[in-house]
């Protein structure tokens, strides 16, 4: 579960950088890069880091930054400074939560759950922006977040009389779908559409065969995180995003 997004993002991609250090006992720690995003990190100590970062700055001497679980994040950052001497500061902190069995909504809202349509794409794109911009999570254009999701069928909304929230997920690997792009427009929010989404979008992942589901949450989201929970989703680790300075 904390090595999801590298492993979902390693599927998909067609350019970037990926690196790992192992020795006779197994790969001790691994990272990759698409640009323009920052870094992302696998679970490592001191040492593999410092390896890690010597053969990613070979290959790709620009990175902006790291993210990806506590304390590993903060040893890639440790390792980049040592090498360039440079700086680096927190951007994102972030929760990683796990899913195994839903907890329905009590007071469900009017409406229903179904997958996003060709026709709305415009609208989903305005709110792939406001996702990006209120959670100033690293991601996908909004273009190709939207529109490889709906090619997939892996973009959700919930339609009360026309559609009111939105939720994404990843493909499913090693069991694991991941749940992400939750969004509810300012002017449909406070009734629910959002905790029953993502309920169901969980629920739907379960039943075709996947073991659980993930999402990461920034933990200064009060709300995101209280809606969550709510639904099932129980803390597994921490996560944190760095940025660098030359």
């Amino acid at each position: 579960m904390e090595h999801n997004v590298p492993a979902t993002v390693a599927a998909q991609a067609t350019d970037g950088v990926f690196a790992w250090v192992q020795d006779g006992r197994g790969i001790r720690g691994a990272a990759l890069r698409t640009p323009p995003h920052p870094l992302v990190t696998s679970t490592l100590d001191a040492a593999a880091a410092h390896e890690l970062v010597a053969a990613v700055l070979a290959a790709d001497p620009e990175l902006p930054g790291v993210t990806g679980p506590e304390p590993a994040a903060r040893l890639m950052a440790q390792a980049w400074a040592a090498r360039t001497g440079g700086s680096f500061s927190p951007r994102l902190g972030m929760t990683l939560y796990g899913l195994e069995e839903v907890v329905p909504p009590p007071n469900p809202p009017a409406g229903r759950p179904r997958l996003a349509s060709v026709a709305e794409r415009e609208l989903l794109l305005a709110w792939a922006d406001g996702f990006t911009r209120e959670t100033t999570a690293a991601g996908a254009p909004p273009e190709v977040a939207v529109d490889r999701r709906m090619e997939e069928d892996r973009l959700f909304v919930w339609d009360d009389d026309g559609a009111t929230s939105m939720v994404g997920t990843s493909p499913p690997v090693a069991g694991v779908v991941r749940v992400s792009m939750v969004y509810t427009p300012p002017e449909t929010r406070g009734h629910g559409y959002a905790s029953a989404l993502v309920a169901d979008v969980c629920r739907r992942a379960l039943a075709a065969g996947s073991t659980c589901c993930i999402l990461y949450a920034d933990r200064a989201n009060e709300t995101a995180n209280r809606v969550y929970q709510a639904v099932g989703f129980r803390p597994l680790a921490q996560a944190q995003e760095y940025s660098f300075a030359r």
